[in-house]
């Protein structure tokens, strides 16, 4: 075990002396961070973490050894790491799939030549391309940096050499690749596929579409024809960005009003009023006011955005006593959470006794938090730190610590945020979420127990996932429907 650098006592500062003292419970690795944080300092837990994590490669367990591999790759050093790169690589033809796809995630993180060639040289074989593997490979190549990048666009030219059905899968796996690596850098490849009669699947469509509108935008007539006649994933990119993009070509604005206004799917109804929205067209307002009487969340949330940017201090009051007088917990809980604006002294009452309202649905009660927060802060303490500790549900998690850490100068004690014992491992979701707010004691209990020698087996994929989830890598970021199952396995479970 590589050991951790010890301060020694003659530079070792007061505050720091007392963070030592804290006993022979915490371990050595765990102290010297909680110090450091302390006085503000960060000694880099991240390559301490990886550096443990390299150390658990060759570890029994395929989980184990796979979430190693993941945690261990995404740390920089000051050059290549080729024992590490002959590891992963080694790892990337093992037998268990549970190591071997972790594996192949993570030499797309660690990005070098020999990574590239690997992953292109794997998916040159167009019986690769259409297995299970194939996905992963090519999620694990759209990750690749600039540097190695020409062996993506060879991967991509290949897939004209096969059945787009048979590699559909796959080549969804490298288009979210590309899209988290955010560059997009393969124009000319990605209007080939996307001009391509043969590719006539909506999800593939959908993902060319949004990776190539932000960086080459298609002229009016061809966006209106997207929105005429392309399916609704198609349609669904086309309005995402053009819900960034102001439009002035009255025809568009036509085009996207109809769809505001007749489109029998709520979601393409509510992405049509962002537009407008967007564009300052003001029959959006009345669409909005329409919309705001919908059994649809997500069009109730977009009315209230659209309302509140267009109608701006006019709408404010109606609105807030719109939401008052809501009575249904779905369409109050859309309300709420799109209520960007100061409340009324009547809407705040309302809101602190909807949040400990034990008989109101768990979401309800956040949202009622979460604008309490805002508008009397000295009044949510309690009942935020109450909610977080119920929470079961990731993204209100995450707004219940941020909503506590904005109230604090440091962080919380954990046996004041959870019930009962502080061990992280009982409660995966909070430690979650705790380590994404940056709170010391998240991260000091991942060295704790990847430092420990009697580490179980569930320890270490507990530990190992639930870092690497929160700093390492993630769910891609597009729709889950258009993300391969084996990728959802790996990134999100």
């Amino acid at each position: 075990m590589n050991e951790l650098p010890i301060p020694t006592a003659a530079v070792r500062p007061p505050r720091a002396q007392r963070c030592a003292a804290l006993g022979p419970r915490l371990l050595l690795g765990g102290a010297l961070l909680l110090c450091a944080f302390a006085r503000g300092q960060d000694p880099g837990p991240s390559r301490w973490i990886a550096r443990r994590a390299a150390q658990l490669l060759q570890h029994n367990d395929p989980t184990v050894r796979g979430e190693a591999a993941l945690v261990a790759s995404a740390t920089a050093t000051d050059g290549p790491d080729l024992q590490l790169q002959a590891q992963l690589l080694t790892m990337a033809r093992d037998p268990a799939d549970e190591a071997r796809h972790r594996a192949t995630l993570a030499l797309g993180q660690l990005g070098t030549p020999a990574a590239a060639q690997f992953l292109a040289a794997r998916l040159g074989d167009l019986g690769t391309r259409g297995d299970a593997d194939g996905p992963v490979l090519a999620y694990a190549l759209g990750n690749l940096p600039a540097a190695v990048d020409s062996a993506r666009t060879e991967v991509l030219n290949q897939f004209f050499q096969g059945s787009f059905r048979r590699q559909r899968d796959t080549m969804l796996g490298l288009l979210l690749g590309i899209d988290r690596d955010g560059t997009h850098r393969d124009q000319v490849v990605l209007q080939r596929l996307f001009a391509d009669d043969a590719n006539r699947d909506p999800e593939v469509r959908a993902l060319l579409l949004h990776l190539l509108l932000p960086q080459a935008p298609a002229d009016v007539r061809s966006l209106r024809r997207q929105l005429e006649r392309a399916e609704p994933a198609e349609r669904d990119s086309v309005l995402r960005w053009l819900a960034e993009s102001p439009v002035r070509d009255p025809e568009l604005l036509a085009l996207v009003e109809r769809i505001a206004s007749r489109s029998d799917r709520a979601d393409e109804r509510a992405r049509a009023l962002a537009v407008l929205t967007r564009a300052g067209h003001l029959p959006a307002l009345e669409l909005a006011a329409r919309a705001l009487r919908s059994e649809h969340p997500v069009e109730i949330g977009q009315a209230m955005r659209s309302m509140l940017a267009i109608g701006g201090a006019q709408a404010l009051r109606p609105l807030d006593e719109r939401v008052r007088s809501e009575t249904d917990p779905r369409r109050k809980l859309a309300m709420l959470t799109c209520f960007d604006a100061p409340p009324s002294a009547a809407l705040t009452e309302q809101v602190a006794a909807l949040a400990v309202d034990g008989s109101q649905p768990f979401a309800l009660r956040t949202a009622a938090a979460l604008l309490l927060e805002r508008s009397a802060p000295e009044r949510s303490g309690a009942v935020l730190r109450e909610l977080f500790r119920i929470g079961t549900e990731p993204s209100a998690l995450r707004s219940l610590a941020l909503a506590l850490q904005s109230r604090s100068d440091g962080p919380l004690a954990i046996d004041h945020l959870l019930d009962g014992a502080t061990d992280l491992q009982a409660h995966p979701l909070h430690w979650l979420t705790l380590l994404q707010t940056g709170h010391p004691e998240a991260v000091r209990q991942v060295l704790q127990h990847l430092e420990a020698r009697d580490a179980s087996v569930t320890t270490l994929r507990t530990t190992l996932q639930t870092w690497r989830r929160a700093m390492v890598t993630s769910a891609p970021r597009w729709r889950a429907e258009a993300v391969p199952e084996r990728l959802r396995e790996l990134l999100v479970d």
